[in-house]
């Protein structure tokens, strides 16, 4: 059981989606299929859209019981702290266990100056869960279960990082897990020191693949009216954009290695301020 649960990525309501769709392709057939389909894309392309707008808005007040039995709010998690570091995950999600080590490596480099809180929003995690999960992956960091599921908590996978900056703003959000420690640290550190000045940031991810297989040495052009580079995907093709000036950027093919053929023009486009992955797909 537990090892099923800790498979999946997506949110406990996407979850209930899928659970439902289950049941009416065994009395409803293909028709129900197409029609819960279209519903799960209409939900998460709403909830995608009200994340885009959280961004350099004021960050909505929360309380939660950590995992000591304390509670703790917004307001208390900020105090004295350059940044507040939220992230959205789930017990049962492999991406977020695959990023917890990374959190915690920044954690117990800057924790003076950063507070980080994991809060697990799922239907299946149980507040115990969360203690054993802590425990048992060895994080300082804190931890709390939460039955909420709006504001920073109404999210449309897991996991989803939030940064709220000194002031209370939202100044970074992705959808999706890190896959690099040293991009992770960009961000974050961002928000620190004496002459911070608020500002919204962005992590943009490249990842260029087939239906098989991930593709090093692919050269991307990420172009806009202030945006022109060229990115190469490492071995995990992946390739990345941290900029302070998050817009939607078109992504064009300027280079695949032998064996490979991708489209011509824009293959791709970033949002315009929700950072994540933007994935081109290509043959060989």
């Amino acid at each position: 059981m537990e090892n099923n649960k800790k498979k999946s990525g997506i949110g406990s309501i996407i979850l209930k989606i899928l659970l439902v769709l289950l049941a009416l392709l065994a009395v409803g057939g293909i028709a129900a299929y197409f029609k819960i389909r279209k519903a799960y894309n209409e939900y998460t392309e709403e909830i995608n859209q009200q994340m885009n707008t959280i961004v350099g808005s004021e960050a909505p007040s929360f309380t939660l019981e950590l995992t000591d039995g304390t509670q703790t709010s917004l307001e208390q998690l900020l105090e004295g702290k350059d940044l507040l570091v939220v992230n959205v995950f789930a017990t049962w999600c492999g991406p977020c266990e695959a990023e917890f080590p990374e959190f915690e490596k920044f954690y117990q480099k800057y924790g003076d100056k950063v507070e980080m809180i994991s809060v697990s929003n799922s239907s299946l995690d149980k507040p115990e869960d969360i203690v054993s999960y802590r425990e048992s992956h060895g994080l300082s960091f804190k931890m709390a279960k939460t039955d909420d599921d709006t504001g920073l908590f109404n999210v449309a996978s897991y996991p989803t990082t939030y940064v709220i900056d000194r002031n209370g703003k939202v100044g970074f959000c992705q959808s999706g897990y890190f896959t690099s420690g040293e991009y992770m640290e960009k961000v974050f550190t961002a928000f620190m020191g004496d002459n911070y000045t608020e500002k919204q940031v962005a992590l943009y991810a490249f990842n260029v693949r087939t239906d098989k297989e991930l593709v090093e040495g692919a050269q991307l052009r990420l172009h806009s009216d202030t945006v022109d580079e060229i990115v190469t995907t490492d071995k995990d093709g992946m390739a990345y954009l941290f900029t302070e000036n998050p817009h939607v950027i078109d992504v064009s093919i300027v280079s695949l290695p032998d064996g490979y053929k991708g489209g011509d023009g824009v293959v791709g486009q970033t949002s315009a301020t929700l950072s994540g992955w933007t994935v081109i797909t290509v043959k060989k």
